[in-house]
C-alpha cells in the first residue's frame, strides 16, 4: 500500500506558501520483524495545507505518524 499526496492550500492569503515542503516521506518502508507494515510510503505537506490519513485499521496510520513525529527512525527511505 503506498500513500502519495501534496497539501493543497486551505485559504488564499493566510501566508505565503514557500516551495520548501513542511513535512516529506521518500519511499519510506518500516517492518516490525518479518511483518512488512509501511512499503514505500512517499507523502508531502506544503506549508498551510491540511493532510489527513484515512485508511482501514491495521493498515499503517499510527505507524505512519510516529514516523513524521521522529518517534520511529527504524525505517528505510528518508523522513524530513
Amino acid at each position: 500500500m503506498s500513500y502519495s499526496h501534496i497539501g493543497r492550500k486551505i485559504a488564499s492569503g493566510c501566508h505565503e506558501l514557500s516551495e520548501n515542503p513542511t513535512l516529506s516521506l521518500d519511499s519510506v518502508s518500516r517492518s516490525f520483524g518479518d511483518n512488512l507494515v509501511l512499503d514505500d510510503i512517499n507523502i508531502t505537506v506544503m506549508p498551510g495545507s491540511f493532510t489527513a490519513l484515512l485508511e482501514a485499521s491495521g493498515c499503517g496510520k499510527s505507524t505512519t505518524l510516529r514516523i513524521m513525529a521522529g518517534l520511529d527512525r527504524r525505517l528505510r527511505g528518508t523522513s524530513t
